[in-house]
């Protein structure tokens, strides 16, 4: 795979935010449980509602996860919630975190998934978008959005064609977002994940 890399301060790889490896695991685990059960509840419970699937859930010893909507009709939200306090939703009516950074630029689209964790009192938050704008748009939205209002791009990964990667910071926050073509003819759409936490010290 061939690729380019233009970086401001080095030549490594664009990376996501900095954190710890446990931050990581936990966006990691979160993401990775929710799909499991998006994907596979319907069939493995048949045609049950939320109430159901939760019930079957529980009696399974999966904790801290809920189902709101009708996983049957494929309309079901899965959200995750631990102790610590680590977070994550996907499906059907997902929405940004309400505590999610207004600094942040966030491009205007479905909503797939999000997920937050926290690690000594700060949160880092990573959010899955989908839209019908192309892949140049996209990218162009989000060239600006990270060079303007404080923001400074540090990372730029032109990995292929239609992925391209950004890590930028404002001094105190520090987002990483990576934009990729759907490679779907009939459906074609991007699909932004953005990544954001407070900047490391």
């Amino acid at each position: 795979m061939s690729e380019e890399m233009k970086t401001e301060s080095s030549s490594a790889p664009a990376t996501a935010p900095t954190g710890s490896s446990k931050t990581v695991k936990y966006i990691v685990i979160g993401v990775a449980v929710l799909v499991v059960l998006g994907y596979g509840a319907r069939y493995v419970m048949g045609m049950a509602g939320n109430a159901a699937v939760n019930a079957g859930l529980r009696a399974n010893g999966v904790e801290g996860v809920t189902v709101t909507g009708n996983p049957a009709a494929g309309n079901a939200t899965y959200n995750y919630k631990d102790e610590k306090g680590n977070t994550a939703t996907i499906g059907v009516g997902t929405k940004l975190p309400d505590d999610f950074p207004k600094v942040t630029p966030v491009y205007d689209g479905t909503i797939m998934a999000n997920t937050s964790s926290v690690e000594n009192g700060k949160k880092m938050f990573m959010v899955s978008i989908q839209t019908r704008d192309g892949f140049d748009k996209v990218n162009q939205f989000y060239k600006d959005k990270l060079s303007t209002g404080g923001w400074k791009i540090s990372q730029e990964a032109n990995v292929t064609a239609g992925y391209t990667m950004y890590v930028a910071d404002n001094g105190t926050q520090e987002t990483s977002v990576m934009i990729q073509s759907a490679q779907d003819k009939e459906n074609p759409m991007t699909i932004i994940t953005l990544t954001t936490g407070e900047k490391s010290q």
